[in-house]
């Protein structure tokens, strides 16, 4: 059975009739759409918690919040993303102040939640301390890092899996990273105001290496943004000023930044953010028919 996605409703804007009957511009559509009617086509497929959110939101869950060291939190993550994703997740949170490592765990397993076999192979951390040594071309101010492809032995077979590293001094104080993540988010540079939504960022970072993804997220701003007349050159400050100025310093950025917004922000989420995870699950979904799960 297949469910209800989101693409058809952008594709029909494709179509120069149904566009001539609505009356209305497409871009238009995309500007005014209430968040009842982005909800009413959301919550088709996605559950939604309490707070309009897609994923658990609110506090830490127990499992995490009575793990007292770094140790018990990464085993924690490790079982429960294992469980949610139906394979092996590898986890090494060393380094890491633990209610740090709390809040990104929180995170990924929110934005774990419907998205069951996913590439994600291991989660650990890079840096002073952590457990590997500083990951090559990454950026002494960078958060975290997510490296598609990894080659990992799962039960004797060889397997490629995406890797995400989080930086050890950038989590060592919890309340000047928080503090830090607040201010980005309130001037608009990035979606992640709270420590949990780096790693949702980050997997976001996984599901976007699936497929086609990241391209046909690029490809489907790109007709946004032309419909509002800020084609080529300008597609940049469309989806800077739509969802953050970090979406627009890469295609992959652009795609992680969308599924951040979604999980975050839930019904409030820009409707191009809505699309894009309607794309990521479906390559996730044609990657697993292909592997026949």
């Amino acid at each position: 059975m297949t469910s209800p996605t989101l693409l058809p409703i952008f594709d029909r804007w494709d179509d120069d009739e149904a566009m001539a009957t609505e009356g209305t511009a497409p871009a238009a559509l995309l500007d005014l759409a209430t968040s009842r009617e982005r909800l009413a086509v959301l919550d088709r497929t996605y559950h939604r918690d309490s707070h309009g959110r897609f994923g658990s939101g609110g506090s830490v869950r127990p499992s995490l919040a009575n793990a007292k060291t770094v140790e018990e939190i990464g085993a924690v993550l490790a079982t429960e993303a294992s469980a949610a994703q139906g394979h092996d997740v590898k986890v090494n949170l060393a380094g890491l102040h633990p209610q740090v490592a709390r809040e990104y765990s929180e995170g990924l397993l929110q934005a774990m939640e419907g998205y069951s076999g996913s590439n994600l192979g291991m989660v650990l951390t890079h840096g002073e301390g952590g457990a590997t040594p500083r990951v090559a071309r990454t950026s002494d101010e960078g958060l975290a890092v997510t490296i598609h492809g990894a080659n990992f032995d799962d039960a004797g077979n060889r397997v490629h899996r995406d890797v995400i590293a989080f930086r050890t001094e950038a989590g060592a104080d919890p309340e000047k990273l928080a503090a830090s993540l607040h201010a980005s988010a309130e001037r608009g540079d990035s979606i992640a105001g709270r420590i949990e939504h780096v790693a949702i960022h980050e997997f976001g970072h996984v599901l976007a290496g699936t497929g086609n993804a990241s391209t046909r997220i690029m490809q489907m701003v790109g007709r946004a943004a032309e419909r509002a007349g800020a084609a080529g050159s300008k597609v940049g400050s469309f989806i800077a000023k739509r969802v953050s100025r970090y979406a627009a310093e890469s295609v992959d950025e652009e795609a992680a930044e969308l599924f951040t917004d979604f999980k975050v922000h839930g019904v409030d989420a820009d409707m191009l953010s809505g699309m894009a995870v309607d794309i990521m699950h479906d390559e996730l979904h044609q990657q697993r028919k292909a592997g026949g799960s």
